[in-house]
């Protein structure tokens, strides 16, 4: 897309997040973070926090899952969701209740 001279847009990220979720590729989903961050983009996009904080969870980093999640303007039930379910699949049962 780039060489192309299109640039990513919040559902283009939100789609590779996803792909980086599947092959469990924090690095990649990392530095995806590093251009959201730098657009601006989470400020604008509550789908898109969600994202981030479901790659993070299936990439089986809570920690930063949680960090995402604190530093989003706005929480929704995707973004909430997503994390209690990262707890729930990570044996971290009390935390996930802690959530709620």
């Amino acid at each position: 897309m780039k060489l192309e001279g299109i640039l990513p847009n919040a559902v283009t990220y939100v789609c590779i997040l996803k792909a980086c979720a599947v092959i469990r590729n924090i690095k990649k989903g990392k530095q995806i973070h590093d251009e959201i961050s730098k657009q601006g983009l989470l400020e604008k996009n509550l789908v898109l926090g969600g994202a981030l904080v479901e790659m993070y969870v299936k990439c089986g980093s809570l920690p930063q899952a949680q960090k995402v999640m604190k530093k989003l303007p706005r929480r929704d039930v995707v973004s909430w969701s997503a994390l209690i379910s990262g707890y729930a699949q990570k044996g971290q049962g009390q935390q996930a209740f802690k959530m709620l």
